[in-house]
């Protein structure tokens, strides 16, 4: 049936390209893990992360996301009590 389409339509598509595309387009949903293509996909190890193909567009956003997201407050440091001496033995003396 294969080969009558891609003689059809002058086409080469194979099984595993349809294989390669279905995995792809499960990848892009927001709310399917690659555990759950894999699931879909029948793999018995996580061969499908060779599927993934991050978008230009979706990267620059994560990355802007990351960059422009609030840092939280540096923590308090606790039970750090050099005096100038251990520094001084520990950098030598300025």
């Amino acid at each position: 049936m294969l080969n009558r389409i891609n003689t059809r339509i002058g086409a080469n598509i194979c099984l595993p390209d349809l294989g390669h595309t279905l995995c792809q387009r499960l990848l892009e949903r927001p709310g399917l893990s690659l555990v759950d293509a894999q699931q879909v996909m029948r793999h018995r190890r996580i061969t499908t992360s060779g599927y993934l193909r991050p978008r230009t567009d979706e990267v620059i956003a994560k990355v802007h996301e990351h960059y422009t997201r609030p840092k939280p407050p540096p923590r308090p440091l606790t039970g750090w009590s050099y005096g100038p001496d251990d520094l001084a033995d520990v950098c030598g003396s300025a």
